[in-house]
């Protein structure tokens, strides 16, 4: 777990910086598929 933000967060903000954007990432979670879908 990490203090004040979670996956969701740090996979936005990869996504947003331009040398971070192309790295793949692999998500596992129980959490709702929708958000998934929301930031593919």
């Amino acid at each position: 777990m990490m203090p004040g933000q979670d996956g969701w967060n740090v996979l936005d903000k990869l996504k947003k910086d331009s040398h971070t954007r192309d790295i793949p990432v692999i998500i596992t979670s129980i959490l709702d598929k929708g958000k998934i879908d929301s930031i593919s």
